[in-house]
């Protein structure tokens, strides 16, 4: 039973031990597959597809003839994320236009589109270019499958018939009429999702005049109007000649004063009047010159101290110092009364154990080395989490073999 036990703690001494390295190899990756193109068309099987994200740069290559690939994003160092960064790709050295967000065990189905050069300017073409009622719009080198928002005539926004989203190559054709019959040039312009725009004018022309129609026959004659508004009055007629003079009127009513006349001359001078009230105060004059400079003030406090500088690296590790003396042995147990003789005596007891012998004293620990250049970073190692796995299940077999081997070589009572 007693073997049992310790077996048992054993095992579960191993659990222990791995279970830091299950737990480390959890995924911590982001994988994402889809095809690929370059100008418009699949890479050659076998190109390289790249992704970048905070600096660190993974590759796979393409497997099929439409570019398909399949790429990890996973830093060596399990400890590292890169929780809310974004990946950028790039095919065959070629930028790709599509970047995702990275996501601890995402899995992301992303279909990537790349040139070899500066892409071109996104333009519009008009056919026709003039007319009177309908034009066909052909957009290129839109955002590749980006939603068409808005179509506009002279600023306004206009409905149309066609393919609403472009193509992975950023094409496009739709329809739309002419709006007004205003003839001359007006703006026609095309805006994406991704806020791509190009604008083409359009001319508007008077439709064609119909042929004339022969003259019709004469009408029958109309009825007699009604009878018309009376004219205006004549003008006046000449004055008739002066009567002869009548009698002598009644006296006049009297006549209006005369004009002011003219100023007298100057009288004398009069009494000098009362003090008046005092005037408002004038305003400040101009400031005095400087005086002297006073004597030195006393020196300031202190200013609060600055920030902390960043720490230096950290020096090599000294050297190990020497071990300490080994503890005495314990005293052995005595051993147990030899049974009579003939029938098996029982068992002595087991003696008890001995007392650990004290630890001996630590080493001085050695003088601190001199700070060393930084080396050069390693190159990322593959499979951390497997080898972390292995190495605690190999660990966890040795703890379990030693105790076992430990159990049987136990020395017997006697």
């Amino acid at each position: 039973m007693t073997k049992f036990r310790i077996l048992a703690m054993l095992a579960l001494v191993g659990l222990l031990v791995l279970w830091p390295a299950v737990a480390f190899a959890q995924p911590n990756a982001h994988r994402f597959y889809g095809t690929s193109t370059l100008d418009g068309t699949p890479p050659p099987v076998g190109s390289v597809v790249r992704a970048t994200v905070a600096g660190d740069t993974y590759t796979a290559n393409t497997t099929d003839a439409t570019g398909s690939y399949v790429i990890t994003v996973a830093s060596a160092d399990i400890t590292k994320s890169y929780a809310g960064q974004i990946v950028s790709f790039a095919v065959s050295g070629s930028a790709a236009t599509q970047t995702a967000p990275w996501t601890a065990g995402g899995v992301t189905n992303l279909n990537l589109t790349a040139r070899t050069g500066p892409a071109a300017a996104a333009a519009i073409t008009l056919s026709p270019s003039s007319g009177f009622a309908a034009t066909t719009i052909v957009g290129t080198n839109f955002a590749s499958n980006s939603a068409i928002t808005a179509v506009t005539w002279d600023g306004t926004a206009q409905p149309f018939v066609g393919t609403a989203t472009t193509n992975a190559l950023g094409g496009f054709t739709i329809l739309i009429t002419v709006p007004t019959s205003t003839t001359g040039a007006h703006t026609v312009r095309v805006v994406d999702n991704a806020l791509t725009a190009a604008n083409a004018t359009f001319t508007v022309t008077a439709p064609p005049a119909g042929i004339q129609g022969p003259a019709g026959p004469q009408g029958p004659a109309g009825p007699v109007g009604p009878a018309g508004v009376a004219g205006p009055a004549g003008a006046s007629g000449p004055a008739g000649a002066s009567g002869p003079a009548g009698a002598k009127g009644d006296p006049g009513a009297v006549g209006p004063q005369g004009a002011k006349g003219d100023t007298g001359p100057k009288g004398d001078t009069g009494a000098a009047g009362p003090a008046g009230a005092k005037g408002d105060t004038g305003a400040v004059g101009p400031a005095g010159p400087a005086g002297a400079t006073g004597p030195k003030g006393d020196t300031g406090a202190a200013g609060p101290q600055g920030p902390k500088g960043d720490t230096g690296p950290r020096g090599d590790s000294g050297p190990m110092g020497p071990a300490g003396p080994k503890g005495d042995t314990g005293v052995a147990g005595p051993v147990g009364p030899k049974g009579d003789t003939g029938a098996k005596g029982d068992a002595g007891v087991a003696g008890p154990q001995g007392l650990p012998g004290p630890t001996g004293p630590a080493g001085v620990a050695g003088p601190a080395g001199a700070v060393g250049t930084r080396g050069n970073e390693g190159a990322p190692g593959k499979d951390a989490p497997t080898a972390i796995l292995w190495i605690s299940l190999i660990l966890a077999v040795v703890a379990i073999i030693m105790g076992a081997i430990a159990l049987m070589r136990k020395p017997k009572p006697m």
